[in-house]
């Protein structure tokens, strides 16, 4: 026996429309810091700043293509895509991937450049009080997208908040290479900052690529444990096995085998114990999308397991 649950489309939009305003204000945000730090890296010669910009412009094209992204995974499932579109969101984690990887080349490429042509930055002040001014900039958006994360349960906004949290330890690291370079005229600062940098950006790339693969391969979402023990405390279940979660934490589906008494009839399996843990999983799980339940009589072959169809499937 299946049965389906359907979420309201409006929570949904709501979630939706509210992901986009986050991404529309962290752009503007990161679309300024990164035209500065450009464009007084060109001028002082500073390659540090030069790569620190081209991630924040990155982080700007990262915006972009959340919020496309997210309008396309915020539409209710149709006959195209059954289980809806939420994995378009996943898919823009994917491309920020890309774009990582691509700026972690660049800046090695840079790197090389420099150290093949060592110049002595030149800079003031003003350069030292530009790159400060950005890390409570930094700090903010990345406090403000990861709250946001939480709430609108996004993994992209989720992944974005680290990326942004990155930038501070890379302005940082910055400030550090412009005092060495001031102090102690140690022009190689430079070139080692830009390495930091593109590790710190490797970093990121690897971990925003791990949590994609997991939900575009499948990863469980909730431990099987924990249903299992769920729904074994709800009335009427004799046992529960087979146990299978896959998805994103805000939409995911759900595969279980409960076992109830032998001699219920089909009519109160399903109204009085299936719908039941339906609504009861609905409730405690609010990104469930659909839970597959396949009712069995509590008999010691179902138990066993010893007529499962598949039985090379460990599960």
């Amino acid at each position: 026996m299946v049965n389906t649950l359907t979420d309201s489309s409006a929570p949904r939009e709501n979630r939706t429309k509210k992901k986009i305003y986050v991404l529309f204000l962290t752009l503007f945000l990161n679309l300024a810091v990164s035209i500065v730090k450009i464009a007084v890296g060109f001028a002082t010669g500073l390659l540090n700043l030069v790569a620190d910009g081209a991630h924040s412009l990155l982080d700007t094209l990262s915006n972009l293509v959340g919020i496309a992204a997210i309008a396309i995974s915020g539409k209710p499932a149709d006959e195209r895509y059954p289980y809806g579109y939420s994995k378009f969101e996943t898919g823009g984690v994917m491309i920020i991937c890309i774009f990582l990887g691509i700026a972690f080349i660049e800046i090695l490429h840079l790197a090389y450049d420099r150290l093949m042509n060592p110049i002595m930055p030149d800079f003031g002040t003003a350069t030292v009080m530009l790159v400060a001014a950005t890390i409570p900039v930094n700090i903010f958006v990345s406090w403000y997208e990861h709250k946001k994360s939480e709430e609108l349960e996004s993994d992209y906004l989720h992944g974005d908040a680290h990326h942004t949290l990155s930038d501070v330890g890379i302005s940082i690291s910055i400030l550090v290479g412009l005092f060495l370079i001031k102090t102690y005229g140690w022009q190689m600062a430079d070139l080692f900052i830009a390495l930091v940098i593109a590790f710190l950006i490797g970093v990121a790339f690897l971990k925003n690529f791990k949590n994609a693969m997991a939900i575009l391969c499948d990863a469980r979402v909730i431990p099987e444990e924990e249903i299992t023990d769920f729904v074994l405390s709800l009335d009427g279940v004799r046992f529960c096995h087979a146990v299978r979660s896959r998805g994103r934490p805000d939409a995911f589906f759900m595969d279980l085998h409960i076992g109830v008494d032998k001699d219920m009839t089909v009519e109160k399996t399903h109204d009085d114990v299936s719908h039941r843990i339906k609504l009861a999983l609905k409730n405690r799980y609010p990104g469930l999308r659909s839970a597959n339940i396949q009712t069995e009589p509590d008999t010691p072959e179902a138990r066993s397991r010893i007529r499962s169809v598949f039985k090379d499937k460990d599960y």
